[in-house]
């Protein structure tokens, strides 16, 4: 479920990602967004704006995996008994 949850938000957002990465390279001729989603588009296709996503997506995944793991051994071992405690969430 958190694999799903992490690619059904990431994959909508690697387009975004594509295109401002694009404008932040050095000497970038673009300052539109809009004219730099349409030069990209018409060069390069739609693929262009998920060419990163299955590496994007190996990154996030793994690391959504690790930090739930974490954060459930943390709860555990924080909290054993798993009552509510205001210490526990401030920490």
């Amino acid at each position: 479920a958190g694999a799903a949850a992490t690619i059904a938000s990431d994959a909508p957002m690697n387009p975004f990602d594509v295109i401002k990465q694009r404008m932040q390279v050095h000497q970038s001729e673009f300052r539109s967004v809009i004219i730099r989603v349409q030069t990209v588009y018409r060069t390069e296709d739609l693929g262009a704006f998920y060419v990163s996503c299955p590496s994007m997506l190996t990154m996030n995944v793994s690391f959504t995996a690790v930090q739930f793991t974490a954060y459930e051994q943390l709860k555990t071992l924080l909290n054993p008994s798993g009552v509510y405690s205001h210490v526990t969430h401030m920490l």
